[in-house]
């Protein structure tokens, strides 16, 4: 069997840079995120919205 590890889709590294989630409908490798590089992406974007999927984060936004 030939196991890979789940990593994130942003910085590339696997679940030892934090805890991965799978917030959208995106599957497979494309699937997980780490929710520190998923804020800092939609932050530096300016979007709420997977770039893939489309799928629509229920986000918070919070005054710096």
């Amino acid at each position: 069997v030939d196991y890979c590890e789940p990593f994130c889709r942003i910085c590339h590294e696997g679940s030892g840079a934090g805890d991965l989630l799978s917030p959208c409908e995106c599957a497979g490798s494309l699937a997980m995120v780490h929710r520190v590089c998923l804020e800092r992406w939609l932050t530096a974007s300016g979007t709420s919205h997977c770039e893939l999927c489309h799928f629509e984060f229920a986000l918070e936004r919070l005054p710096k």
